[in-house]
C-alpha cells in the first residue's frame, strides 16, 4: 500500500490575472467608420497646410516673382544654356588700357596677347554659370595658371587670368558662350570702382543723388533701371555712405526709411577764383596735394610735421592762401 502524503500547511498564492479592459467589438459598421475617419483627416491635412507652409510658399512665390529676370529665364529655355558664362563688368570708365593695375597684370604676364585697350574690365570676384559651365572655368583658370605662372612674375591676381581668358577667345574655344553684362544691367551690380582713381574728380559724388543707383529712402542699391539689385559687389568700396544702413537695417534690425539722412553727407566744394587762392602745401600717406582730395576727406590732416587740417589748406574747403 503506497505511503500518504502529507498535506501541506501552506496556502497556495492567487493566481495573478491582468485587469483588461473589454475593447469594443469591431463590427463591419465600426470598420466602416474609422475607415472614413482616416480618409477624412488625410484629406484635410493635404487641403489645409499648416501656417509655416503656407508663409514658406507665398515668401517662394514673392522671391521668384522679385528676381525673376526675364533674360535668364529665356536663356533657360535655350538648350545650349549649359554652356553660357556669365562675367560682370566694372565701371565704365575703367578700361584694361586705362586702369593701371588690370593694364599690368595683362601686360605684365600675357605681353604677346593682342587686347584691345577699350575693352571693359570684367571682375574676376563675380561669375557664373551652370554646373558645367562653372567646371570648365575652373579648369580653363588652373591651366591657365599653370602654363604662364604670374605668380613667379610678381604677377599673383586672379583678375589677370579672368580677363585674359575672355579676351583671347580660350572660353569659346573650350566650348562656352560668354555673357558680358554692362554694370547695373544684370544679376550681379559691382560698384566699387564708382568710387576708384580712374573716375575724374568731376564725376565723383554720392551713389544716390550722383550716381543714381540707390534708393534714397529705402537705401538699398538698385540697378540702372530702378529695380532692386539682387547681389551687390564692393560696397565695402562705400563704406562710408553704406555702413550705418547695413547695420540698421540688417545687425540691429531698426531701420525706418525716411527717418534719418541714409549717411553723413560731406560738405560740398566751394567755389573759389584760382587768381584769388592759392593751396597751402599739403601731403598725406595717401594723398599728396589738395587736388586729389575728395569732399569725404574734408577733415583730414596733411603728414607731420606741419599736420595741416584740408580745410585749412585747401581753397576749395575754404581754405588756402588768399591774395588779392
Amino acid at each position: 500500500m503506497p505511503p500518504r502524503r502529507r498535506a501541506s500547511l501552506s496556502t497556495p498564492s492567487p493566481r495573478r490575472t491582468r485587469c483588461r479592459t473589454p475593447s469594443p467589438r469591431r463590427t463591419p459598421r465600426r470598420r466602416r467608420l474609422l475607415l472614413l475617419r482616416v480618409v477624412a483627416a488625410s484629406t484635410a491635412s493635404r487641403r489645409a497646410p499648416s501656417l509655416t507652409h503656407t508663409r514658406r510658399a507665398k515668401s517662394h512665390r514673392e522671391t521668384r516673382r522679385r528676381f525673376a529676370w526675364p533674360d535668364l529665364k529665356r536663356r533657360r529655355r535655350d538648350p545650349d544654356h549649359a554652356k553660357d558664362l556669365y562675367v560682370y563688368e566694372e565701371n565704365g570708365h575703367k578700361t584694361v588700357g586705362s586702369c593701371r593695375w588690370n593694364r599690368g597684370w595683362l601686360k605684365g604676364c600675357f605681353p604677346n596677347m593682342p587686347s584691345d585697350p577699350s575693352a571693359p574690365v570684367r571682375c574676376s570676384g563675380s561669375t557664373m554659370g551652370s554646373r558645367d559651365a562653372m567646371l570648365t572655368y575652373v579648369d580653363a583658370m588652373l591651366a591657365a595658371s599653370d602654363e604662364f605662372m604670374c605668380h613667379r612674375k610678381g604677377i599673383p591676381s586672379d583678375q589677370g587670368y579672368h580677363n585674359f581668358l575672355i579676351l583671347s577667345g580660350r572660353h569659346e574655344a573650350n566650348g562656352l558662350r560668354v555673357v558680358s553684362n554692362k554694370r547695373g544691367e544684370g544679376v550681379v551690380h559691382t560698384i566699387g570702382a564708382l568710387n576708384g582713381g580712374d573716375v575724374p574728380m568731376s564725376e565723383l559724388g554720392p551713389l544716390d543723388t550722383k550716381w543714381k543707383i540707390r534708393d534714397s529712402v529705402k537705401g538699398y542699391i538698385t540697378n540702372v533701371d530702378g529695380s532692386m539689385s539682387p547681389v551687390v559687389h564692393q560696397w565695402d568700396r562705400w563704406a562710408s555712405e553704406m555702413s550705418r544702413w547695413l547695420d540698421s537695417a540688417f545687425v540691429r534690425d531698426n531701420f525706418i526709411p525716411g527717418e534719418r539722412e541714409l549717411f553723413d553727407r560731406p560738405p560740398s566744394f566751394v567755389e573759389y577764383d584760382p587768381a584769388t587762392c592759392t593751396d597751402m602745401p599739403w601731403k598725406s600717406a595717401h594723398r599728396s596735394s589738395c587736388a586729389g582730395l575728395r569732399a569725404e576727406h574734408h577733415d583730414w590732416v596733411s603728414s607731420p610735421p606741419e599736420r595741416r587740417p584740408a580745410k585749412e589748406a585747401c581753397c576749395k574747403f575754404g581754405g588756402g592762401i588768399k591774395t588779392g
